[in-house]
Parts: C-alpha cells; structure tokens; sequence
C-alpha cells in the first residue's frame, strides 16, 4: 500500500471515469432551462426534469474521481492546504462577484427576455444587486449556481489529508473492510427507505381520482403521458409530506449504522464519550447538529410544499357570468374556513339582495 501511494499512476479507468462524468455534468446542466419552465411549459418542465435526473450520478462520480486524483498526498497538511486553497479561492471571489454583475447586465443592459417563472427581471435592481454582491459568502444565490463545484471542492480538500494519511497506513484488507462497510450501510438505508417510499408513492397514485385517468384517456393519451403529464404531478404534491419526512428520518435514523462499524455523526459522539468520558457536552453538541440539519430540511421542503401549493388567491377562467359562484372566486382563506362565511361572498351576496 506504501509503495502504491508513492507515485502517481497513468490509470486508464479513472480518465474513463473522468470523461464520462464531464459529459453527464454537461448534459445534466442543458436539463437545467427545461426544469427552470415549471408551471410556464409543462412539458418540458416533466422532459428536463426526467432526462435530468437519470445523469445526477455524475455528481457522485465526479467527487469520487476527483478524491482518487489527489492521492496520494505527499506532503504536509499546511502545504497542502496553501497549495490547493490558494488555488481555488482566487476564482471562488472572482466569479462570486462577476457572475451576478454579468446576469445584471444581460437582464437590463441587453434586454433579455427569460420565460422561467423564478427569475423575476423587475427584482433585479441595483439595490438587490449590490446586497448579492456582499452577500455571496453567507448567500448562495441564482446567480452563482454554477460554482457549486467549487464550494464542494473545498470540502473535498479539507478532509484528504486527513484520509490520505490513513490510507497510507491502511492495509488491503483494511480497506476491502471500509468499503464493506459502507456499502452494507448503503444497501440497508436503501432497502429500508425503498420499502417506505414505494409504499407513499402507491398511496399517492391511488389518491388521485379515477375520473382524471379516464378523461385523460378518453382524449387519447397514453398510459405513458397519463401517468407523466397528469397523474404523477397531482400525486407528487399529495405525497411531498410523507417524503419529508422519510428523509428528515433517514438523517436521523442512519445513527444505528455504528452498530456495523459505519462512522458517522453518532459513531463519532461515541468515540469522544471514550477518550474523555465527558459525555454531556458531546451529547450537547451532537443534538446541536442533528437539529440543525433536519430544521434546514424541515425548512426546505416547507418552501417546497408552499410552492407546489400555488398562490392563495385565485380567479376562475370562465365566460360565463353564470357558472362561477361565490365560493369559487376566490380562496376560502382569505375569509373564513368556510365558502359561504367568506367577505367576498357575503359582498356578492349583499349586492344581489340591493339588486332584487
């Protein structure tokens, strides 16, 4: 293993590897416009979001291939941290402060139009212009989502040394052991959340009334595009709930993972608890951070929920002065719980009696 770790190797795998992931980052980036039309193009909303999400491994991949490329670390943690540091932060500051300056100006100084309904070109003042550009540190914002590579790879660079002084050290059976472990690991969080997830997708199709599958059918849709286009939208909105909470579960669930020798937050509280039997300000610290990352999620995902909700006040599209009645102008909650007990309702009626 010390021999391996003493010069690079020409490894035609990983250049493979590395090739692949570069086009499957390309191409999940050109999914990104289609995804960006939302409710504005449905179907290529649905076109981006499906090819997209078949190329999302190239993120992993490219993490993994970019570990393998910086070992063996042959040198000390402070250079290392000058060297690679020193080699990223330049660019990070400058396409931080160049990137919302360049979307500033193709907004307003070209005139461009843009038909995704997030991007809003009247919020795109000066003022807001300014607040991004001293904000970008503690903000990552529309504009900057191309650097997300870069704010990864500082994560990357601060853990190497530390793992390659490890495997230096490491044995072969040592490592056949970690990679044991963490795909046993894998596998069990997927077989467990797998069962779980079917199940709230299966309950969210069902929810959805018959009736939709049959008109859907009746104007000549497949059962592809009718699961695509009008069943799996409506289920997705039902069973967003229940999918977050399977995933805040799964932050807190994979604790037990210690149990088969997997290190992650809990296995580490524990490993502390050891070596200094201070157990409370490790307990502190660990609930500090499992309560941080599910109230990011529960957070996130409430975003989200809202978002698929729609606005709160609606008007119906109709002709016919007739049909729409007075529950159906607007929604119950700017009233009362209650169509009937709603202002807009009680005005309507008001001026119908003056009427009589």
């Amino acid at each position: 293993m010390k021999d391996s770790f003493s010069r690079r190797e020409h490894i035609g795998w990983v250049d493979l590897l590395r090739v692949l992931a570069c086009f499957l980052v390309v191409f999940a980036h050109c999914c990104d416009p289609f995804v960006g039309q939302l409710d504005a193009d449905r179907g290529a909303f649905l076109t981006g979001a499906f090819a997209g999400s078949l190329v999302r491994c190239s993120v992993p991949l490219f993490v993994m291939m970019t570990g393998v490329l910086l070992l063996p670390v042959g040198e000390g943690m402070g250079a290392f941290y000058r060297r690679r540091i020193g080699r990223i932060v330049p660019p990070l500051l400058f396409w931080s402060l160049a990137l919302p300056l360049l979307f500033f100006a193709y907004l307003h100084t070209f005139g461009a139009a843009t038909q995704s309904p997030t991007v809003d070109p009247a919020s795109y003042t000066v003022r807001q212009l300014v607040v991004r550009l001293y904000t970008f540190v503690f903000n990552f914002n529309y504009d900057t989502t191309p650097l997300w590579y870069l704010y990864m790879l500082v994560g990357l660079y601060l853990v190497m040394p530390v793992l390659g002084a490890w495997l230096r050290q490491a044995s072969q059976r040592d490592l056949q052991l970690f990679l044991a472990v963490w795909g046993a690991a894998l596998l069990v969080v997927s077989i467990n959340t797998g069962a779980y997830m079917a199940e709230t997708v299966r309950g969210g199709i069902l929810s959805i009334d018959p009736g939709q599958t049959e008109g859907a059918k009746a104007i000549g849709m497949t059962h592809f595009k009718t699961m695509m286009y009008v069943i799996l939208p409506q289920a997705l909105r039902n069973i967003l709930p229940q999918v977050g909470n399977n995933f805040i579960i799964n932050i807190k669930d994979t604790s037990v993972m210690f149990i088969i020798g997997f290190t992650d937050f809990f296995a580490v509280h524990r490993a502390a608890v050891g070596a200094t039997y201070l157990y409370f300000p490790s307990a502190a610290i660990e609930m500090a951070g499992y309560l941080c990352m599910t109230l990011i999620a529960s957070v996130l995902l409430r975003r989200w929920e809202k978002k698929l909700a729609g606005d709160d006040s609606y008007t119906l599209a109709t002709t016919d002065q007739l049909a729409p009645t007075a529950g159906m102008l607007n929604h119950p909650g700017k009233g009362s719980n209650f169509d009937e007990h709603s202002k807009e309702s009680e005005l309507l009626s008001g001026q119908q009696n003056r009427g009589l």
